[in-house]
């Protein structure tokens, strides 16, 4: 399978921000992508991450591999 499709059908960091957390959006004007990353920071360390995005696999796929790159992370 690939990485792409893995992050597509692994939904374990798709979801509404989290109360608390810290979020940023970003979109791209000529496909029309919007993605929502949002951390939960306590202690010192991204407890949790999360996302919404509308738009392409490619934006969903990015998301969820942000936020499992930044999970755990020190801040």
């Amino acid at each position: 399978m690939s990485a792409l499709r893995e992050y597509l059908e692994d939904g374990s960091h798709r979801g509404p921000e989290p109360p608390g957390a810290h979020s940023g959006a970003a979109g791209g004007s000529a496909c029309g992508d919007l993605i929502r990353v949002s951390l939960l920071v306590a202690g010192g360390s991204v407890r949790v991450a999360r996302f919404e995005a509308s738009g392409c696999a490619a934006a969903e796929a990015a998301g969820a591999a942000a936020c499992e790159l930044a999970e755990g992370e020190s801040v």
